[in-house]
């Protein structure tokens, strides 16, 4: 949020969940991304909610920011990033 108000971006940021619970946390639909964010150290290769969402709507980026110590690509192009760098990345221009 702080970064949509420094950079003058007005976007909405939505959510996204089923009636059986599956979510995605951030939804920036202007800027055609959406964002997962896991506590845990290890997000799996197939996190449930953001791989629902994707099968429903197309995306130009998707990204899982996370607590793992190293950034990886899993399949329908999810970037799991360590939150560190996706914060670097996205004051950087290079998420949005």
């Amino acid at each position: 949020m702080a970064w949509f108000l420094y950079s003058n971006i007005e976007s909405p940021i939505t959510f996204w969940r089923t009636a059986s619970g599956a979510e995605v946390d951030l939804i920036l639909e202007d800027v055609g991304a959406v964002v997962e964010i896991k506590s845990s150290e290890n997000v799996g290769d197939r996190p449930k909610g953001i791989h629902l969402f994707l099968e429903e709507k197309k995306c130009k980026k998707s990204f899982i920011v996370s607590r793992e110590p190293l950034a990886r690509k899993l399949d329908f192009n999810i970037t799991v990033l360590p939150w560190q760098r996706f914060c670097e990345m996205l004051w950087a221009g290079q998420i949005i």
